[in-house]
């Protein structure tokens, strides 16, 4: 009766009901992985982004494992919760487990698939997903987060094609149109992807997506005011502030930026890097604010990049350059011998070492540079030259 009733209130979203059901479950029988298992599969069904209830979810399937390590869906149930608090690492790990006790369960492929996806690791996250869909045909998430992780690589036909198999499975969901048109704007079919999204938002005025993916195309097409129409449009539709509306921020301040509007691209991108967290959003930041003239608080960011990921040379280079700007030269030189020791492959960070050299006069210094640059890169050594 309990299992029952906790299933009902979670898939009726009573958050309330959920919980109590819940509690009952865990209260009477302590002892249960199948009660605490389907205390958190109710509490999570109603759960709709609410960071303590995730987090009491999270709590209930580790205790599920706890008293059965076996038990392959509470670890994949486990990965995607811990996706939504961003815990991807953790998430990977647990995916990872569900997939070694049941490789035949699809669900555990998507969930790793996208936790890799939310990481970045794109190289990892699409066999991933081609694994889950060829367990399930039908699998809608994964074949339209296939079609996602593909752009990203590159491969635009293939990620059309799947967009439009999403499409022709549910075509009463708007995510296959947003995926078809994301890929459509990446192969340059500007005109075929803005008529795609026009008709998608007639179709579906309140799904989330679709705004984002007109305003990419109105930026290509160079139609600024109509983006950002769209990007705020698109945030409006969202009810709370979740990470991955970092993205949309991070367009709007795009074409905020375009248009030359400093304070609120400068904004938009700190919206974006609250939300994510992610050294990528912090890195755009930072860029912003040095190209605006804010070098002070440009470095401030980079040190966060840095801080969040050590590696980070384009940071130590971006530190460099606002300190030049500062006029803070000795300084500037030293930054940019670090990104150089941190990576000695870029030739950009060459040609700006050398140009700082030029300027100091250490002209031994600034030739051995430019013979570093021809060698990594000889077309720019016409933009070192000037």
């Amino acid at each position: 009766f309990y299992s029952i009733r906790g299933q009902a209130a979670g898939r009726s979203n009573n958050r309330e009901a959920a919980s109590q059901t819940s509690a009952a479950l865990v209260r009477f029988w302590p002892g249960s992985a199948k009660a605490t298992f389907v205390a958190a599969f109710a509490l999570s069904e109603s759960a709709d982004g609410d960071e303590a209830a995730i987090d009491a979810v999270i709590v209930l399937y580790r205790k599920t494992i706890l008293l059965d390590p076996k038990d392959d869906v509470a670890h994949t149930n486990l990965s995607l919760s811990l996706i939504k608090r961003g815990q991807l690492d953790e998430a990977i790990a647990e995916a990872r487990k569900g997939v070694r006790i049941a490789p035949n369960y699809f669900l555990a492929h998507s969930a790793l698939a996208l936790a890799c996806y939310h990481k970045g690791d794109f190289d990892a996250a699409i066999p991933e997903f081609r694994a889950a869909i060829r367990l399930n045909s039908q699998d809608f998430e994964s074949i339209v987060n296939l079609s996602l992780a593909l752009i990203v690589k590159g491969h635009h036909e293939e990620a059309m094609a799947w967009a439009r198999e999403g499409i022709r499975l549910r075509p009463d969901r708007a995510d296959g149109y947003a995926g078809l048109c994301a890929a459509m704007v990446e192969k340059g079919l500007l005109a075929e992807a803005e008529t795609t999204a026009i008709d998608a938002i007639s179709r579906f005025p309140r799904a989330t997506g679709l705004r984002n993916t007109r305003g990419l195309v109105l930026m290509r097409l160079r139609r600024f005011e109509e983006a950002i129409a769209e990007f705020r449009m698109e945030l409006e539709l969202h009810k709370k502030p979740k990470p991955e509306m970092a993205i949309i921020y991070q367009n709007l301040a795009l074409a905020l930026q375009w248009r030359n509007d400093g304070d609120k691209a400068i904004e938009a991108f700190q919206a974006a890097a609250k939300l994510s967290g992610a050294h990528g959003d912090h890195f755009n930041l930072a860029n912003c604010y040095s190209l605006f003239g804010q070098q002070d608080a440009a470095i401030a960011s980079f040190r966060e990049v840095i801080r969040l990921k050590p590696d980070a040379y384009l940071a130590i280079n971006g530190i460099g350059l606002a300190l030049q700007k500062k006029g803070l030269c000795d300084d500037a030189a030293a930054m940019f011998c670090e990104s150089v020791r941190v990576n000695p492959n870029d030739a950009m960070v060459h040609v700006h070492l050398g140009a700082l050299y030029h300027g100091l006069g250490r002209y031994r210094e600034s030739l051995a540079e430019y013979r570093t640059v021809k060698e990594l890169d000889s077309g720019l050594t016409e933009e070192f030259q000037q």
